[in-house]
C-alpha cells in the first residue's frame, strides 16, 4: 500500500508541476493576445487620426480658382438690383447718367477700378487721375455689354466671368488665369 501511495504521491506531484509550468504560458499567452488586441486598437487609434488629420487638410485646402469664381458670382449674383445678362454678365446700376448711350461705333470716355474677387486692385483710371478713351468695338465683351446699357453720367458695376473678360487667359501678374474681374465704371462722355 505504501508504494501505491508513493506512486499517486508522485503522479500527484509531477501533475502539479506540469501545471504550474504550463500556467504562466496560458498567463503569457493571455497577456499576449491582450497585448496584441490593444496594439491593435492603437493601430486603428493612429489610423483614424490620420485619417481626421486628411479631412483637417483638406478643408484647410486653398478653393480653387473655379471654386472662387461660383462662390463670388452666386453671391453677386444674388445681390438686389443685379441684372444677369444672357452671356453671365452681372450688371448693377450704380447711379443712373442722364445723357446719350453709346453705340458700338462710339468712342466713351471713361473713369474705372478693377479688382479680382478678393478686392485686391490691378487696375485703376481713378488712381492714374486720368480717365481713358476707348472705341467700343476694341474693349472687350464685358465692357462693350455694360456700356450700352449706360447713359452718360451712370455708373455700374460690371461682374465679368472670365471668358467675357480676359478670355480666360488672365494677365501676367496681374490677373490670374479664368479669374472673374470686377469693374466699377463710370461712363463721362460718348463721342458717336
Amino acid at each position: 500500500m505504501s508504494r501505491l501511495l508513493i506512486v499517486t504521491s508522485l503522479i500527484t506531484l509531477l501533475a502539479s508541476a506540469a501545471f504550474a509550468a504550463d500556467a504562466p504560458t496560458a498567463e503569457k499567452t493571455k497577456a499576449s493576445e491582450a497585448t496584441e488586441a490593444t496594439g491593435a486598437g492603437e493601430g486603428q487609434k493612429t489610423m483614424d487620426a490620420k485619417k481626421d488629420h486628411k479631412a483637417v487638410k483638406a478643408k484647410k485646402a486653398p478653393k480653387t480658382i473655379a471654386e472662387v469664381n461660383k462662390e463670388y458670382y452666386d453671391k453677386a449674383a444674388a445681390e438686389k438690383g443685379v441684372v444677369k445678362t444672357s452671356s453671365g454678365l452681372l450688371y448693377k446700376s450704380l447711379k443712373e447718367g442722364t445723357g446719350a448711350t453709346p453705340g458700338i461705333l462710339s468712342t466713351v470716355t471713361v473713369n474705372y477700378r478693377a479688382t479680382l474677387t478678393n478686392g485686391k486692385e490691378f487696375n485703376s483710371s481713378y488712381k492714374r487721375k486720368s480717365p481713358e478713351k476707348h472705341r467700343m468695338n476694341n474693349v472687350f465683351r464685358c465692357w462693350q455689354e455694360g456700356l450700352l446699357k449706360m447713359k452718360v453720367g451712370g455708373k455700374a458695376q460690371l461682374v465679368c466671368p472670365p471668358e467675357l473678360a480676359f478670355a480666360g487667359r488672365g494677365v501676367p501678374n496681374l490677373v490670374p488665369k479664368n479669374a472673374i474681374v470686377i469693374y466699377e465704371i463710370e461712363l463721362l462722355g460718348v463721342k458717336k
